[in-house]
Formats: structure tokens, sequence, C-alpha cells
């Protein structure tokens, strides 16, 4: 009997003892983005913009990717890819809007420290549109 409580213990120790993070991941955070008119009306939720009004599309050298992209229950853009690559990665948007919107964005992305893996968005810059930044919020201006 004093064996087998042995033998379980032991056994146990050996299970349990292990402190491998090599399993532990963070996904980087998404980009959300709300579109708004001038007067900050969220063009989504008034129904001016619907999913078909957006495409999205890395840039990969002389090659562009589609990359896909939900609406949330609060009426925002959300780009769940950006970040998975670490350095910077450029993106073109388009909004259908009355004038057609072009614009260009740059996720800068880094390796996180520490014992858990992952990445993490270092920052986010856009071009060529008005964009604010809000509790990791990007606010668009296209009206």
């Amino acid at each position: 009997m004093k064996k087998l409580l042995f033998l379980t213990f032991v056994f146990s120790f050996i299970l349990f003892s292990c402190n491998d993070d090599s399993d532990c991941f963070t996904p980087p955070e998404p980009i959300v983005m709300e579109f708004v008119n001038s007067k900050g009306e969220n063009l989504i939720q008034n129904g001016t913009l619907t999913k078909e009004h957006f495409h999205f599309l890395q840039i990969a050298g002389d090659t562009k990717i589609g990359t896909s992209f939900e609406i949330n229950h609060e009426s925002r853009v959300i780009l769940n890819k950006p970040g998975w690559i670490v350095g910077s990665t450029t993106y073109e948007a388009l909004v259908l809007t009355k004038e057609i919107k072009f614009f260009n964005f740059t996720v800068n992305a880094s390796k996180l420290s520490g014992k858990c893996g992952g990445n993490k968005i270092d920052n986010v810059s856009f071009e060529d549109i008005e964009a604010h930044s809000q509790n990791g919020i990007y606010q668009i201006v296209v009206e």
C-alpha cells in the first residue's frame, strides 16, 4: 500500500510540476474601427454603411491580399488579422460612400516579452483620412 501511495505521489509530481510556458500564447488585439460622419454619428449604426461598403487589402510587395473583417454588435468594423505579422504591415481600405474613400493604414507589431508568447500591436498609423484613437477604437471620419 505504501508503494502504491508513493508511486501515485511521484506520478502526480511529475505530471503537475512541469512549468513549461511554451503552450502559453497571447494573440494580438484586433483593430476596431468606427466609421463616422463629421458630426460623430456612427454610419453603420444609422444604416448608411453596411458590410458591402468596405474592402480591406493587405499590401505585400506588389501583391494585394483581401483581408477578412466583421461588423460587431456595436456597429464597428473588426479586423482580426493585423498584428499577427511582426514588423510593419500596410493595408489599403476602400469605403464605398457617396465619394469613394481610399486610405492606407500601417500596423506595427512586435513580439511580446516575457514567459508567454504572442504578438502585440505597437501602433497603427493612418494616411489620407481623418482618424482618432480613443480607448483602442479608431474613429474614421468618412463624411
